[in-house]
């Protein structure tokens, strides 16, 4: 763990100063002119190089590493492939050039990282503090194992400026070009209207409780017409066996909960007007809302994932909401001791995604 969080303190630091020097035009003196905006654009790249680095020199790390190695070489030869065509053709374009699948690893950080921190510096009100959600959240440690996915949802969180902006077929064609990497993308197409709704304390508790009155008959309706899809072979998987199958996750939801209290508090208590803050919360109510079916829908976490991932927008702007000094400490401390104990809990307790321990392809 001690390289990750050296990596996400460098890359914070230069986040930090970049954004001191966000919208500040260059300056002419006497004795000549202070390139702010380059030296803006300089600390942006300084803060994206730790991240992407610990990511491309690492070696057979993340559960999912075998699988895409196996992949790799399948897809080279011809037996095999995703169903994602243009992944496949990331595989072979690194098998063309490098022929080595270290050179996906890199080509995928590249990629995830690129459209992420544009994302964030895009769209963010706080740089760093997005990055410290994006480490706490796990969404990071996922990031090292689920490449496709990780590529797919950091280039939708860049494409929702596109929904703020609405811009709808800016956002289906980055929509469509995200699903032939990962098919979730789709999962996001929704969200262009779903976010145009008000969010309604009244709305959100009933939803949940129709939900839950309602599980069992949805549990059926969803098995039902999961088993007309590609995706049926999940419930017969090894992703749907051992111990872990079929239980509900419920630290993961109560966590997720009481985050979604602490945002709604902070827009349902204020009469500032939001209309990114009231967006962004509908994406976040929905993750919550799919974690109930944890119990019978295989890899629901991976669909509860993609509506989550815009709490990396969303949390600074709720900490931007608190303007007393001591209440934001309050804030700042209650949020990251929720995250922190989660993160330790998923990577090290449950072991998840398999990040732990850190090692580089150099032994």
């Amino acid at each position: 763990m001690f390289w990750y969080i050296l990596a996400f303190a460098f890359s914070m630091l230069f986040a930090a100063k970049a954004q001191s020097l966000r919208g500040i035009r260059d300056l002419e003196v006497a004795g000549g002119t202070f390139h702010y905006r380059r030296t803006y654009y300089l600390m942006a790249v300084l803060s994206f190089l730790p991240i992407f680095i610990i990511a491309s020199i690492r070696s057979e790390v993340g559960t999912d590493w075998p699988i895409y190695l196996d992949y790799y070489n399948g897809i080279l030869k011809g037996t095999k492939g995703f169903s994602e065509k243009l992944f496949n053709l990331m595989n072979k374009f690194v098998g063309w050039t490098v022929n080595d699948f270290r050179g996906l690893i890199v080509l995928v950080a590249l990629l995830t990282y690129l459209f992420l921190f544009k994302a964030i510096y895009e769209q963010s009100i706080s740089a760093p503090l997005s990055l410290l959600v994006f480490f706490l959240s796990t969404l990071f440690f996922a990031s090292l194992n689920q490449l496709r996915q990780a590529i797919a949802m950091a280039v939708m969180l860049y494409a929702y400026k596109y929904v703020r902006n609405k811009k709808l077929l800016y956002y289906i064609l980055w929509c469509l070009f995200a699903s032939l990497i990962h098919a979730s993308a789709l999962c996001f197409l929704p969200l262009y209207w779903i976010t145009r709704f008000r969010p309604s304390l009244r709305r959100y508790v009933t939803i949940f409780l129709l939900c839950v009155v309602t599980l069992p008959v949805l549990h059926i309706v969803f098995e039902a017409v999961m088993a007309f899809t590609k995706y049926a072979w999940y419930s017969t998987s090894v992703f749907n066996t051992g111990s872990e199958a079929n239980n509900f996750y419920v630290l993961g939801f109560v966590f997720q909960l009481i985050v979604l209290i602490i945002l709604s508090y902070y827009r349902f208590s204020s009469s500032e007007e939001d209309p990114v803050y009231d967006g962004m919360l509908n994406c976040y109510f929905l993750s919550v809302i799919t974690l109930l079916f944890t119990p019978v829908l295989s890899q629901i976490l991976r669909v509860s994932q993609c509506f989550s991932y815009f709490q990396i927008l969303l949390v600074p702007r709720m900490i931007n909401r608190e303007k007393k000094p001591a209440g934001r400490l309050f804030l700042y401390a209650l949020v990251i001791g929720l995250y922190a104990v989660k993160l330790v809990y998923d990577t090290y307790s449950l072991g998840w995604n398999g990040v732990i321990p850190y090692r580089t392809i150099f032994g």
